[in-house]
This record gives structure tokens, sequence and C-alpha cells, in this order.
């Protein structure tokens, strides 16, 4: 699922494969928990080497790809660790080497830049930003976003999805009513 792009000319039964893999995936408990405990495990085992090294380059080229699985499973825990990575920022290079890159090269960004290029490219009904704008300015109105959401200010959706989840105090979600009609600024407060 890591690779999955959409190519002009493939046929339906890449589509009708993806969609089986994909819920298969969504039905397993702790289906996004297992990349973000791998993804922690990794940048672990990494922080005692400097950035672009072997090691290093390894975790940041897994990540990646952690990152990119994530973006194809919509559902309230991917949005809940994605949420948990918006605030690492361990691995961003002080000094940065390219202060205007984005995401890879020789500048890796954090987690937390990760996590939030991650959010913004999961289908949501209304998503935290509209594309623009530097990393740092599209990081800080994620996290604002997910404030909202994990206060219970706002309720989650995914377009093709006809319910919505909105987040309580002790980390959970509640399913709240069919926003298919409604759509999902209609459940927000």
């Amino acid at each position: 699922m890591g690779y999955r792009r959409s190519f002009a000319g493939h046929d339906s039964s890449v589509d009708s494969i993806y969609a089986k893999i994909q819920q298969t995936v969504l039905a397993l408990p702790g289906h996004a928990q297992y990349f973000a405990d791998k993804i922690e495990v990794e940048q672990k085992s990494v922080e005692r080497f400097p950035t672009i090294t072997g090691p290093r380059c390894t975790y940041d080229s897994n990540r990646n790809l952690y990152f990119e699985v994530l973006s194809h499973l919509p559902s309230p825990e991917t949005i809940r660790v994605l949420g948990h990575f918006l605030c690492d920022d361990k691995d961003t290079p002080v000094p940065l080497m390219s202060p205007g890159s984005d995401w890879g090269g020789e500048n890796p960004r954090a987690n937390s830049f990760f996590a939030a290029d991650t959010i913004m490219r999961m289908n949501l009904k209304s998503p935290p930003i509209s594309a623009g704008g530097g990393p740092d300015a599209r990081l800080e109105r994620v996290r604002v976003w997910w404030e909202e959401i994990q206060a219970g200010k706002r309720v989650l959706s995914f377009d093709g999805q006809d319910t919505g989840y909105r987040f309580t105090p002790d980390g959970s979600w509640q399913i709240v009513g069919d926003i298919k009609n409604d759509g999902p600024d209609s459940l927000n407060e």
C-alpha cells in the first residue's frame, strides 16, 4: 500500500485489489499504531547518528514509506497516530542545511512535518488547510486543526465514508451521525 498510485490506464481490478487490502488492514486493531511503533523504535536506534549518514538515511527512507502507508488508511486511529507525531520535532537538523527545503534530500524533516503532510493527503472532507505556504506554516495550521479534532470541537470525516468521528478527552472517539447529506461542518461546534 505504500507504493499505491493512480495511474491512467490500469484496469479496475487494481482498484478492487487495493480496496480489499485497505479494508482488511483497516479492520485490524492497532493498524496505525503498528507503524507508529516502527517509526519510534527506528528513531531511537539512530538518535546518536548524524543527519544524512548510513543508518539515518535508512531510517529516513523507512519512515517515509511508513507515513505513505498511513496516508492510505483513513481511520480515526490513523489520525490519532499522526496527531501524536505532530509534536515530534526531534529529527529536524539544526541548523537546517537548506532552510527553504521542504521534505527530504539533505534536509530531512522531523516526524511532525511528515505527519502534517500525511494528514493533508488523507482525503478528509474538511481538511485542515488548503495546499500552499511553506512547510513551517502548513505544520502550524495542521497542529491547530488537530487540537480542535483532539478536543472534540470538530468532527473528523473522510471522503467516501458516511460517518464522522468525534474524539473524546481520553483519546478514544465516538461515531457521530450520518454525514452523507449534511457534510462534516454541520456537526462541528
